[in-house]
């Protein structure tokens, strides 16, 4: 088997990949169908190509060679019409006029003269050469409209085309010539195959500076695998005839490559970047120091400034703004920008599939892929009648709203599915002004500038809690020190002899009494809210715990009309708790729903068991016991649910506003959580839920059962599950 041979059937091998490649491709582009036909036919051309040089039956093989290049010839005048978006009404008479009398002419029996074969072979020169210089023609009608301005991405891609096609043609003909017995190189086969896996590329991603990227690459390669065989022969040939020595430096030899791999690879990859795409490694050596300046702030105008301005500097880009969450949460507005315009805020609702695309897009949007997947979607609605208005709506309210934001990409800066801002880049170029990988890194800075912001959120929590706990503790102990003089002004009340006071001295002394106590019941909540929990959590029957809280209601007199009825789930687990702070909660909670009852009503009590998801683990669910303490009171006032948890509200004449904190506090301190909402037909409804006594899970630390998971109370119209 020959060198063209063996090429022949390399090629065929590879077109093969490319062809399998294409079958379920992301982009259902145009000229995929096309394609694929021609590459079929240069992959039949090869193997029966191969065929007439290796088997005896030359006679077939020469004719599926001659059936396979006709194919090839009309397959190709389809591709090139269907990529240049025009059809040439005389060619597309000719072409399959001219095919269909040569098939016929090979089903007469005449292929096996050399006349018909050379004729075959001029004939599809001649399709194939009017197909390439089509490209020629289109880049020069580009060139004519431009007006002498620099060529754009386009024009630069049909005369990368054009020019790759003359050469593959040329060798294709020196292969053609050594078949006569002329030493030519023979170079068409494996010229062809490299210049169809440049159209795939094209087609498949349309991105003229990713070939420059891969015509890069593929030099790196080449010089790495020059390199690396030369190790490799040097150190085998060193052997010589001494065959004991040759397993031993084989091995080492794969031992040396395996260890120049990387480091050579990565040393040749900066040297061509450096020396052939310039422009593209000053820009990686920009982001890279600047991702660099940015690992060392945690302030996020900082962080702000520091990107606008280092990228404003860049040659490529015209315009750079970050936008940022708004405190309010209701939109993004824009926290500052360099050069050119943009729109100062977009609005969540408004904008809301710019938003969602970013959510859903965290490597960034650009504005050529959201064109291009606009043309991907009337090509598959004209194709397949389907119903893409409301998609392509879409897409284009996205676009609309990328060009009001004054750019031409725009990267989320997404911390999970939070999106806390986005950055917007208006490059010199409409289309293509950065590569795939350039792209990537503009990913990877959003990604640093997401941690500067996530890290500046954690910085200021954590003084937040600290201002907090020095309050907390600054407040403990001025209530113990409001508790003595509290305590003077008590006794100095009660020593006044009430004979030789007047009935309004009397009157007042019995004020102040009575606001001394009320104080002191004030300032003793307060301190039980700021104090540590110290109590020790064990099983617990909290059904026995009810059933006393229901007895010690019952026998209060503000109990009075007020029916207890227990629904409790006798088969309920027992609970890690307090017995004597859950009895604190749950009569703090019976007690409030006598007072909202002065009529009489029924206080409820019922238990059972819940799941609920963790929420460490989405997806898995763990077993709660739920506790419901019901009334048929009067009920919330409007708005009052949000605040009902927080230290100081209440909606009853001289109450202090403590005792639902202290009792969210108590349940949080359990791992648990409490909520409220209304009651159906009227009163409220508190919910309480417990972990159970072997839910090792539920709390962690030096405390776990500390760890809460809040307050259930829901936002109105939602609803506790």
């Amino acid at each position: 088997m020959g060198v063209q041979t063996q090429s022949a059937l390399i090629a065929a091998v590879l077109l093969t990949v490319m062809i399998i490649n294409l079958i379920s491709p992301r982009r259902r582009t145009a000229q995929r169908k096309t394609f694929m036909g021609l590459l079929f036919g240069l992959t039949a051309y090869n193997i029966a190509f191969v065929g007439l040089n290796v088997s005896e039956a030359s006679g077939l093989w020469r004719t599926l060679m001659q059936l396979s290049g006709l194919a090839t010839a009309i397959l190709a005048q389809r591709f090139f019409d269907r990529f240049l978006e025009q059809r040439d009404p005389l060619m597309w008479k000719v072409i399959p006029g001219a095919t269909t009398l040569g098939v016929v002419i090979l089903f007469l029996g005449l292929g096996s003269t050399r006349v018909v074969s050379v004729l075959i072979a001029v004939y599809v020169f001649i399709v194939v050469g009017h197909c390439i210089w089509q490209l020629y023609e289109r880049y020069q009608q580009l060139k004519d409209q431009e007006e002498g301005l620099e060529e754009g991405p386009e024009e630069q891609r049909l005369l990368y085309l054009f020019i790759g096609g003359a050469g593959t043609l040329f060798f294709m003909a020196l292969d053609l010539v050594a078949q006569l017995g002329v030493p030519v190189p023979t170079l068409g086969h494996i010229l062809l195959t490299g210049y169809m896996y440049l159209w795939m590329q094209i087609i498949q991603r349309s991105r003229l500076l990713d070939l420059n990227e891969m015509l890069g690459r593929v030099l790196t390669l080449t010089v790495q695998a020059m390199v690396l065989s030369l190790i490799y022969t040097g150190l085998v040939v060193w052997v010589g005839e001494r065959y004991g020595l040759f397993v031993f430096n084989t091995v080492v030899a794969t031992m040396v490559l395996v260890l120049l791999f990387e480091p050579l690879q990565r040393v040749l990859e900066s040297q061509a970047s450096r020396l052939l795409f310039q422009e593209k490694y000053r820009f990686e050596q920009r982001i890279q120091r600047l991702k660099a300046s940015l690992s060392q702030t945690v302030d996020v105008d900082d962080m702000v400034e520091r990107v606008t301005r280092a990228l404003k500097a860049a040659r490529r880009i015209k315009h750079v703004a970050v936008y940022l969450t708004e405190i309010e949460g209701k939109g993004y507005f824009r926290a500052r920008s360099e050069g050119g315009a943009g729109v100062d805020r977009i609005d969540l609702v408004g904008d809301q599939d710019f938003v969602q695309a970013l959510r859903r897009a965290p490597e960034g949007l650009t504005r050529e892929l959201l064109e291009r997947e606009i043309e991907d979607l009337d090509f598959e609605g004209n194709q397949k009648n389907h119903p893409v208005a409301a998609d392509r709506a879409r897409l284009a309210g996205v676009l609309s709203t990328l060009s009001e934001l004054g750019g031409n990409m725009c990267f989320p800066l997404l911390y999970g599915e939070r999106l806390s801002g986005f950055l917007v880049v208006d490059a010199e170029r409409a289309r293509e002004a950065f590569s795939s990988e350039e792209i990537q890194r503009w990913g990877d800075l959003a990604a640093q500038m997401t941690i500067v912001i996530e890290n500046s959120a954690l910085v200021e929590q954590i003084k937040e809690r600290e201002r907090l706990s020095a309050l907390g503790q600054m407040a403990a102990g001025l209530a113990h020190e409001i508790r003595n003089p509290l305590g003077a002004i008590k006794g100095a009340a009660q020593v006044l002899d009430p004979a030789a006071l007047d009935e309004d001295e009397q009157v007042c002394v019995e004020v102040i009494l009575e606001e001394v106590e009320r104080l002191n019941v004030v300032v003793s909540q307060f301190l039980d809210y700021a104090r540590p929990y110290r109590g020790a959590l064990t099983p617990t029957d909290i059904n026995r715990v009810i059933s006393r809280v229901s007895r010690l209601v019952q026998a209060d007199e503000i109990s009075d009309g007020v029916t207890v009825e227990l629904g409790l789930d006798p088969e309920l687990p027992p609970i890690l708790g307090d017995a004597d702070q859950l009895k604190q909660v749950l009569l703090n909670l019976a007690r409030n729903a006598c007072e909202a009852m002065p009529e009489g009503g029924r206080l409820i009590f019922t238990t059972h068991l819940v799941f609920e998801e963790a929420p460490r683990a989405p997806g898995e669910s763990r077993q709660r016991v739920e506790i419901r303490v019901e009334d048929e009171g009067v009920g919330l006032p409007e708005g009052a649910r949000e605040q009902l948890f927080m230290p100081f509200f209440t909606t009853r004449a001289g109450g202090t506003g403590l005792g639902l904190a202290i009792s969210q506090r108590i349940i949080q301190q359990h791992g648990g959580a409490i909520g409220c909402r209304p009651r159906p037909g009227g009163g409220t409804l508190f919910t309480l839920r417990l972990p159970l006594a072997d839910d090792t899970h539920a709390l962690t630390g030096e405390f776990q059962r500390r760890r809460g998971l809040g307050n259930l109370t829901p936002p109105p119209g939602k609803a506790i599950p």
